[in-house]
């Protein structure tokens, strides 16, 4: 069994690497957590490069809230 992390490009795994490094920069250079850092940074790319992550992806519809005025009456 390869563990848990998945393959990578090259490339997917620099930008990765990066974006792990910039969430590092962002909480401070805290050590620690280089590890939940690599999943984020991972998820992130992905998302990133993932076809329905983009402006093309179909818009869920969402329902619209009923009126509090015409909850259980019946139309006249």
């Amino acid at each position: 069994m390869e563990g848990i992390c998945m393959q990578h490009s090259e490339d997917q795994h620099r930008s990765i690497e990066r974006t792990e490094y910039e969430l590092y920069v962002q909480k401070g250079r805290r050590d620690g957590d280089d590890l939940s850092d690599w999943f984020q940074a991972e998820k992130m790319v992905f998302e990133k490069s993932s076809p329905e992550a983009g402006d093309d992806a179909p818009k869920r519809k969402t329902a619209s809230p009923k009126s509090k005025t015409n909850r259980g009456k019946k139309p006249k």
